[in-house]
């Protein structure tokens, strides 16, 4: 379950954790028996907790659902005792109700200016409240709402049980702007909003309202979908949908971030590991004139006089007399020897050097690659934090970054998930790639991560077309070819398009 959204003076996190433990201690094997709303129209739901089903109650837990002053409370059932609460409630921040441990448990106050909706209530009636709120909220009389008076905030001041949300989806049903003023609504807008404000306590009035998520918007809907679309199946089922997406769009900014940050680390150690190594590759090159300075050392070592700081020796491959240095404190078959080990050395040296430039600069290529993929990788994209979660799990399998805390956790599962597929005889599900349809209705597929390519370059059938932007990091692209094996010219610019498009060449003016 997802927490309340934020509130101006938060519990802190002892205080949450000693509520927690709170109510644990108290509610400990007892069960549910009751949920009410102690006051109509009042954003305060009352659960009941007793020992057994059919007894009396021995706790409350009162839930108060309002916004930024959203709170948990728990009493003792008999006398509404304060036993504990999320946020506590001084003299301090409230002259009007206090929630403090050891006190009784009072519900919100009740707004003087609010009355409860009524469905005998006439339009008339219903405009004129809702207008003598513009006027209360101007001339401060209604001094809860020091706010612009819009007909959103009218219709909350003057109503119980009308959430900021509720007024706002109203007014949009009905195609009024919620920011204007009452005062500036025409005829036809005011008979918009009546209908919408009518078909709402209708919902409620005959116990067929209920909450759902909007489909294209995905955002929550206090009015039901519209059209008489069938409600969630359940409450667990609507939560799900409106904070499973909301979870995953935080997972995948989380993990982008991290994964941004791990690969930007790891692609300048990488460099800087790659250039080291490319001197070292250049020393090694020296070898063979190394070992040469040391063959035409002995071949006048008759001639160097003890002591010596340099010879002159004709260059057998030039012709030329060139100039070695020596040590003087050195006989001159020791500085050649010396040569000749440093030759030993160099030739070793350049022998592995070789297979650990070719690893590194494919390990650089490897992390360009993800790296304009992550890049490419939206939340909103269906199964985005599936992906990253590959990425992560390859970048850590890599040693390119470091395993995250649950990581253990995330993979005993995973490993245990597979094993129950396996048990029931099914096969998992496969790799979602990108899939986009041609001009002709060929299905394109474009790789999302370095192992998504793999795979999909591995799965392509020999008539299949493979496309990669050239001389760049990119995903890899596969154009499933028909019966036929033809493909139309619109076909393979279309997929070729695709591949330049998701590599780093998309900002490029003329992509490879």
């Amino acid at each position: 379950m997802a927490g309340p959204e934020p509130r101006a003076a938060e519990a802190t996190p002892t205080e949450a954790f000693a509520f927690g433990t709170q109510v644990h201690q108290h509610l400990r094997g007892l069960v549910l028996l009751s949920a009410d709303v102690p006051r109509p129209w009042e954003r305060v739901c009352r659960l009941a907790f007793g020992p057994r089903l059919g007894g009396a109650a021995s706790h409350h837990v009162y839930l108060e659902v309002q916004g930024r002053n959203s709170n948990l409370v728990l009493t003792r059932a008999t006398d509404d005792l304060i036993l504990g609460s999320g946020l506590q409630v001084g003299n301090r921040m409230s002259s009007v109700r206090q929630v403090q441990v050891g006190k009784q448990y009072e519900l919100p106050p009740e707004q003087p200016t609010q009355q409860p909706p009524s469905l005998g209530q006439t339009d008339g009636a219903w405009r004129a409240a809702v207008s003598a709120a513009e006027a209360d909220i101007e001339s401060g009389r209604c001094s809860s709402w020091a706010r612009e008076p819009t007909v959103a905030i009218c219709l909350v001041a003057s109503y119980q049980g009308v959430s900021p949300g509720l007024a706002a989806e109203l007014c949009e049903r009905a195609g009024v702007a919620s920011q204007l003023r009452p005062a500036g609504l025409s005829e036809a807008a005011w008979a918009a909003l009546a209908e919408q404000w009518r078909l709402w306590l209708h919902a409620h009035a005959t116990g067929r309202f209920a909450a759902a998520v909007e489909g294209p918007s995905g955002r929550l809907s206090l009015l039901g979908q519209p059209g008489g679309a069938a409600p969630p199946a359940s409450l667990h089922a609507l939560v799900d949908a409106l904070y499973g997406s909301i979870q995953e769009e935080d997972e995948c900014l989380r993990l982008h971030k991290a994964l941004d940050s791990a690969m930007e680390t790891a692609l300048k150690r990488t460099r800087t590991k790659l250039r080291n190594m490319q001197r070292q590759a250049a020393a090694g090159e020296r070898a063979e004139a190394t070992k040469k300075r040391a063959d035409l050392i002995v071949s006048v070592l008759h001639k160097i006089q003890p002591g010596a700081g340099s010879v002159q020796v004709e260059d057998w491959d030039t012709g030329k007399l060139v100039t070695l240095p020596l040590d003087p404190d050195k006989e001159p078959n020791e500085v050649a020897e010396a040569l000749y080990k440093a030759a030993r050395k160099q030739r070793r040296t350049e022998r592995a050097i070789a297979p650990l430039l070719e690893e590194t600069a494919g390990q650089i290529e490897y992390l360009e690659q993800m790296e304009v993929q992550l890049h490419m990788l939206t939340p909103e994209e269906p199964g985005a934090a599936e992906v990253l979660r590959g990425m992560q799990e390859e970048l850590v399998s890599g040693g390119f970054m470091r395993a995250p805390p649950q990581a253990a956790l995330a993979k005993a599962g995973a490993a245990k998930a597979r094993k129950a597929v396996k048990r029931a005889g099914g096969a998992p599900a496969k790799r979602a790639y990108r899939e986009f349809t041609s001009p002709a209705g060929l299905r394109v597929f474009v790789g999302r991560n370095p192992k998504e390519n793999d795979e999909l370059s591995r799965s392509a059938a020999d008539a299949d077309l493979w496309f990669h932007a050239r001389g760049c990091p990119g995903s890899h692209t596969v154009m499933r070819m028909p019966a036929s094996g033809d493909a139309g010219q619109e076909d393979v610019v279309f997929a070729a398009s695709l591949a330049a498009y998701f590599s780093k060449a998309r900002n490029e003016g003329k992509p490879p």
